[in-house]
């Protein structure tokens, strides 16, 4: 299946790494295919930013952007009202609530909108909001199965600073466990 997926936020929020990260998970930990790519605004730090993920564990990638995505993060205002309105119908659209409050540029839309204070649970579990990103990713995860957790996991901790895995396994598994919430909500 293939799934086409768009990170974005605000510059400063981690989500190029965050997308080079989901995609590296998907390669290196899980087989299957996966390309990254990512758009910035003019200014790169507090600027829009974009990073455009495709995983496929059944076909190749010819092309490296995504048309109509499956899967949409916002982390900012404008990311929701720029990128959200792409999601394919049936498709999911998770938003930071801390940073995304008008949704209305989804309204009559056939899509699911997860709300989750992403940076709060960050800020919350680890003491830092710049793990956003990280819980923004056991969120997508868990949420859409496109990364085992433990997967993700790995692949993180390759990547992370030294003497900082166990806040970055804190932030991943908060972003885990608000979707286990919210399921638990619907049940």
């Amino acid at each position: 299946m293939r799934n086409e997926v768009i990170l974005s936020g605000f510059g400063g929020q981690g989500l190029i790494l965050a997308g080079i990260l989901l995609a590296e998970a998907a390669v290196v930990q899980e087989g299957i295919n996966a390309t990254q790519d990512q758009v910035y605004g003019i200014a790169a730090r507090g600027g829009e930013c974009c990073s455009e993920v495709i995983v496929s564990d059944d076909e190749e990638i010819n092309y490296a952007k995504v048309n109509v995505p499956d899967i949409v993060l916002s982390m900012s205002q404008a990311a929701f009202n720029k990128y959200a309105p792409r999601v394919k119908d049936g498709g999911v659209v998770i938003v930071d609530t801390v940073f995304v409050e008008d949704l209305s540029a989804l309204e009559g839309r056939d899509c699911t909108i997860l709300r989750i204070p992403i940076t709060a649970i960050s800020k919350e579990k680890t003491g830092r909001t710049m793990l956003a990103n990280v819980t923004a990713l056991g969120a997508i995860c868990e949420y859409t199965k496109l990364v085992k957790n433990d997967n993700m996991v790995a692949e993180i901790l390759t990547r992370v600073p030294k003497g900082t895995e166990e806040i970055n396994r804190q932030a991943y598994w908060g972003g885990v466990e608000a979707i286990r919430a919210l399921a638990g909500k619907e049940a």
